[in-house]
């Protein structure tokens, strides 16, 4: 699964939360690509992994046991910094542009950050 952001807050974020920890409860290999920066606060999530600066490598940044008989590894692409958004909201530690607001050069490299 790809979500391009968070798995707290609202709307979508919610959705693929709750859509992969039904996944794992079904016996589900999940492996979730998103920003997630807390996945302790996730009963589904076995595994995180961030990627490096040039998201070539991948490093374990977190690991627990889970009660499901599914499991998920969620993988953090390195989106150096900048994050796109349909709908503004405030994400500490990015520079946050809606999409309307956002010049061909930023999705094209939000593009192949996340590639």
């Amino acid at each position: 699964m790809v979500h391009g952001y968070f798995l707290r807050g609202t709307g979508s974020n919610l959705f693929v939360a709750n859509t992969c920890r039904e996944l794992c409860k079904l016996g589900h290999q999940v492996k979730l690509f998103c920003q997630e920066e807390k996945p302790q606060l996730f009963d589904f999530i076995e595994t995180a992994w961030d990627f490096d600066r040039h998201n070539h490598n991948i490093t374990i940044v977190y690991q627990q046991a889970t009660p499901y008989p599914g499991k998920c590894q969620l993988y953090r692409p390195n989106l150096n910094g900048f994050l796109p958004v349909y709908v503004y909201d405030n994400y500490p530690g990015y520079v946050v542009k809606t999409y309307s607001d956002c010049t061909p050069a930023e999705i094209e490299a939000y593009i192949e950050d996340n590639r």
